[in-house]
């Protein structure tokens, strides 16, 4: 059975912060990959990868470089490390633009999601008191592949938590962020992971249906 493709759209403008390396290829194209910061109202920096596609920086005669500020359209998607088992995320640029030193540019990190819950979570409370519910989401893409998503969304009443199932359709609408965090390996050192998610700001069920 193919799959619906979902709603996937991302604008994000920031400051590249690596260089463009080569990340993959598919059929002879090469795909590159940087990160870009992006900071909160809050003044938290966000560092977020992005994957373009050579031929688009080619056609647009475009050259990432650190320091400059660039405003990417595209998608927010995912693959799982066959070996190690890790969901990577990444911000998927079909188009960018960058600034020159003299531009004004407007800040943006927006994404918008349809999709399919997974798995959504109980109420916790995080470390400063604040209510939270974690959903992971399955959204659609072509070739009958799809892209898994993790989702946070804040201040909800336990009711209105128990009403995000799984198999629901959902769309959604907030910021990507990154998020560093420490992790005990097996030999018992402590390294600092940094995960990557959506921060809902708004969401809605729009059906019931299974995955």
């Amino acid at each position: 059975m193919t799959k619906d493709v979902c709603v996937n759209e991302v604008y994000l403008t920031g400051k590249v912060i690596t260089e463009a390396v080569n990340d993959h290829s598919v059929k002879d194209i090469n795909f590159l990959k940087f990160f870009v910061s992006n900071t909160r109202l809050s003044g938290t920096e966000d560092k977020l990868p992005v994957i373009i596609s050579a031929k688009v920086l080619q056609d647009l005669n475009i050259e990432i470089a650190i320091g400059k500020i660039v405003s990417i359209s595209g998608e927010y998607r995912s693959y799982r490390d066959p070996n190690s088992g890790k969901l990577n995320l990444f911000v998927f640029a079909k188009g960018i633009r960058v600034f020159n030193e003299q531009e004004a540019f407007q800040n943006s990190n927006y994404v918008r999601l349809e999709a399919y819950v997974c798995k959504a979570s109980d109420v916790r409370i995080t470390p400063k008191g604040r209510r939270i519910v974690d959903v992971m989401v399955a959204v659609n893409r072509g070739l009958n592949k799809s892209s898994y998503i993790p989702c946070i969304i804040w201040n909800l009443s336990d009711a209105a938590a128990r009403e995000i199932k799984a198999g629901d359709k959902i769309t959604l609408t907030g910021r990507m962020q990154s998020r560093n965090y420490q992790k005990v390996v097996d030999d018992g050192t402590i390294e600092v992971k940094t995960a990557y998610e959506v921060s809902v700001s708004k969401y809605s069920i729009t059906s019931v249906e299974s995955i």
